[in-house]
């Protein structure tokens, strides 16, 4: 076989053509330690298979020859590079005999699924540098996906982060060599890690699949043991509330399932005590290689006759640098892990909610399947919030963000995991959750700094730096002080003040229409009162069906929402049912009429010229056009308003500001609602940046002005050198972000200035 390398097999003279991972895992094999069999692809068939990519790609032919260089110092190039070698990778097909070489190995085996694992041979003293930096992949056992996964391992090492480390590190391709071992996957009924230290070792177990404690699901049960002893010193019980296991049957992409345990299964020892003896007597009697053992996870497998050991990978002791924590009489907090939402940190008792807005006491950390509208009301008097559902552009997010409350989302099974007034230590800005014993010491009641003010108006900028709000509370922000005004005033979130306990359709009804038209316009007043006279722009009522739900007596048939993110929202909800659109243009009109010129208003995710129209009319119905400090703008978030813009503009719109959050998601397809995907919604994605670029370049040409509200330039500072230079006139962030964001236009435009200055002194 010219790449294959069987792992029971694999002799020291080919040890680095089959990396780290395959090497140890054949020398505990040979020693008859029992492994999960497998092969290698060596890494001769990584090169050679980049050496057939360059003879098409001229970048991958200067990439073989290690003369590649990337900008690091650009991420935006750096992304850039990284996707498209990853995809020309993954385009380009397996020469049929190799993969009729693969396939041949797994089809010996009668499992449904895969795993590929990257297997590195690198300098030991740069090893750590690379560890957990190249994911495993899972897979179905056919030829089409094991090719696709092959694939995918490899081009693991031209991502982003693994450009960057080994462009830090100055180590060129040709001293990295990359392996893949192919293995089985095996259900498991327990899986865990052993790392050894000397004569001594700690070994973690959980139930079912080690995912469950890679997600941070659950507390493992930790096992410490004296080696030369041979017995374990001390070990105590983890809490396992569920289990991942394979899926049966398995269904595409979908390998893993979880399964939630009943008490009695989650009090019991996972390792009883002749199994512990048998993993005592594995690691005492490590074999001795070239390099010292330190590392190696194991499985209790279902597949297998009897309910020993079987080892799925190991690694040497430089690979693992971890020092082994101290014995506790209690099991250690295990970090359960979500999206990072809103920064900050809080301790205090967790308060799980339903979807139903309850009574709660205030500086809890709120833990809920999802932050509905009448959940957002809560958050107010809320410690932090987690959300089992959401992402980091979901309103959820937002209102944490502008509240400056700690939020982590997409905790899957959160309510479930934790309990009712137990202690957590919630840090927003990592995205963890760790239980605590009991609060932390009372600090001590000497002066705390107070916060610098804003500093903004030292550095001048020719960019309007404009400020998204939702809460009057929000107002007295320290940083709202330089702001040229509020570039996105959310009415979704103020409405549900307006509305208290009753529903919409009581609000909309005739007997309290007037007193609803009333409330609201109170609301809009706080904040043109308090901006005077820098603008405020008002974006009229974005709900979405399932939101709707919760504000309405009679809410619509349940078939209507089953795709949120487009459904009946924005202007089209207006053309169905003008009420509630009529009740804000006369709050509008009211606050004009009492002097208010500085409010004008933004129509959310218009689909067509028509519906525009149709708004129109209605604001000139209202006599909104005759004050000349108004102003009509849309939301430049749908992406036929590109191939209409002209139109838009002839049918009276007198600016646009774009929304990333739902541009991105509607180019790319991808629901930003959904935590799970939150990696995949990357507003840098090419055809995002071109797409904003397009709209700022068709409004300079239209001679309107064009703002940029979503959370990308808060996300991604990088981006907002790009956004000047194409010629941005405003951009509008969340109050946290004012001065991080000042800062970055600042620099943008001396940085500009100053290229223009050179260029004329040549």
């Amino acid at each position: 076989m010219k790449y294959l390398r069987w792992l029971d097999r694999i002799t020291p003279d080919i040890a680095e053509q089959v990396g780290e991972k395959a090497w140890v895992l054949s020398q505990i094999a040979q020693q008859g330690y029992p492994i999960v069999p497998g092969f290698a692809i060596a890494t001769t068939a990584w090169r050679d298979f980049l050496s057939i990519i360059g003879q098409s790609e001229p970048s991958w032919a200067d990439l073989s020859d290690s003369a590649f260089y990337v900008d690091v110092d650009s991420a935006i190039a750096l992304r850039q590079v990284a996707y498209h070698l990853r995809q020309s990778l993954q385009k380009t097909p397996l020469p049929p005999e190799w993969l009729t070489e693969f396939s041949q190995g797994t089809q010996q085996w009668s499992t449904p699924a895969l795993i590929i694992r990257p297997s590195l041979t690198i300098p030991a003293y740069l090893s750590h540098h690379f560890t957990g930096l190249l994911r495993s992949r899972l897979c179905v056992n056919q030829p089409e996906a094991l090719e696709a996964a092959i694939k995918q391992g490899w081009a693991e090492l031209f991502r982003a982060r693994s450009l960057l480390t080994r462009q830090r590190l100055n180590l060129s391709l040709a001293e990295v060599h990359l392996a893949l071992v192919i293995q089985p996957f095996y259900d498991a009924i327990a899986s865990g890690v052993a790392q050894i230290k000397g004569d001594e070792a700690q070994v973690i177990a959980v139930w079912g699949m080690g995912h469950s404690f890679i997600e941070g699901a659950v507390q493992p049960d930790r096992y410490y043991f004296d080696l030369r002893q041979g017995k374990i010193k001390h070990q105590s019980l983890g809490r396992h509330p569920l289990i991942y296991e394979l899926s049966d049957p398995i269904d595409g992409e979908q390998m893993l399932q979880i399964n939630y345990l009943d008490e009695d299964r989650q009090q019991q020892a996972i390792l009883d005590d002749t199994q512990t003896a048998e993993l005592c007597h594995w690691l005492q009697n490590i074999p001795q290689i070239d390099r010292q053992i330190g590392y190696l996870e194991w499985i209790i497998s279902r597949n297998q006759d009897g309910s020993g050991f079987y080892f799925t990978q190991g690694e040497s002791k430089h690979r693992h640098v971890l020092e082994l924590p101290t014995p506790f009489m209690s099991a250690p907090s295990q970090e359960v892990r979500g999206l990072s939402a809103a920064s900050g940190q809080a301790t205090a008792p967790a308060y799980i909610l339903s979807d139903r807005a309850e009574k709660v006491a205030p500086n809890q950390i709120l833990v809920a399947p999802q932050i509905t509208p009448y959940l957002l009301t809560l958050l107010k008097q809320a410690a932090g919030v987690i959300a089992e559902q959401g992402g980091l552009t979901s309103h959820a997010a937002i209102i944490a963000r502008e509240l400056g409350i700690p939020a982590v989302l997409g905790v899957e099974n959160a309510t479930k995991i934790f309990r009712n007034g137990e202690i957590l230590l919630l840090n927003g800005r990592k995205g963890t959750i760790a239980r605590q014993p009991d609060y932390p010491p009372t600090p001590d009641s000497s002066p705390k700094p107070t916060p610098p003010t804003s500093d903004i108006g030292a550095f001048p900028i020719a960019t309007q730096l404009l400020v998204n709000l939702s809460q009057s509370c929000s107002t007295n922000h320290a940083a709202l002080e330089g702001v040229d005004g509020v570039g996105l005033l959310r009415s979704e979130l103020m409405l549900l003040d307006v509305l208290g306990k009753h529903s919409l359709d009581w609000w909309l009804d005739p007997e309290h229409y007037d007193d609803f038209v009333q409330s609201l316009t109170n609301c809009i007043s706080l904040f043109t009162q308090e901006f005077a006279p820098r603008p405020v722009f008002y974006r009229s009522a974005d709900w979405r069906l399932p939101e709707l739900r919760f504000l309405l007596e009679q809410p619509p048939p349940k078939k209507l929402d089953t795709n949120p993110i487009l459904g009946r929202r924005g202007t089209l909800s207006y053309c169905l049912d003008e009420r509630l659109f009529e009740a804000e243009l006369r709050a509008i009109a009211a606050c004009q009429a009492s002097g208010q010129h500085n409010l004008s208003l933004i129509l959310p995710f218009v689909r067509s010229v028509q519906e525009f129209v149709f708004c129109r009319d209605r604001v000139r119905k209202f006599g909104l056009t005759q004050y000349p400090g108004f102003q009509l703008w849309i939301m430049a978030e749908v992406p036929s308003v590109f191939f209409c813009f002209d139109d838009y503009v002839q049918a009276g719109v007198q600016g646009i500001s774009i929304g990333t959050n739902d541009l991105t998601q509607l180019l790319l397809g991808i629901d930003r609602e959904q935590a799970d995907l939150a990696q995949r919604f990357d507003e840098r994605h090419p055809a995002v940046l071109n797409a904003i670029q397009q709209l700022i370049q068709l409004a300079r040409k239209a001679g309107i002005p064009s703002s940029i509200c979503g959370q990308a330039p808060v996300q991604y500072p990088e981006l907002v050198e790009l956004l000047v230079r194409w010629g941005i006139t405003s951009i509008s962030v969340e109050p946290d972000a004012v001065r991080t964001t000042h800062r970055a236009i600042a620099r943008a435009e001396q940085r500009i200035l100053l290229e223009a200055a050179r260029n004329a002194c040549r």
